[in-house]
């Protein structure tokens, strides 16, 4: 299955197949990762998240929920838990 762009300033671009989105969202998930790692011993809330990832609260729980299982506040918990 692929999708294609509807609008005609996107039309040039390839087609997303349910892999390569797969692929750009685990990648995603990985720079949101490396971010909270970096940012641990700082407050870090939805606002901060949304705005590094560029994605909604709820497509980012989205997002961590098909490729980590978890979501963003559960995953910092536990990055919190591990690094003492």
């Amino acid at each position: 299955m692929t999708y294609k762009f509807l609008h005609s300033e996107v039309a040039d671009q390839p087609e997303i197949t349910p892999v390569s989105r797969l692929q750009t969202e685990a990648q995603l998930v990985a720079k949101v990762c490396a971010w909270i790692d970096l940012h641990l011993a700082e407050d870090i809330g939805w606002p901060e998240l949304v705005s590094m990832s560029g994605l909604s609260v709820a497509r980012l729980k989205e997002v961590f929920d098909r490729h980590l299982k978890t979501t963003p506040m559960t995953y910092i918990r536990q990055r919190r838990t591990e690094s003492r």
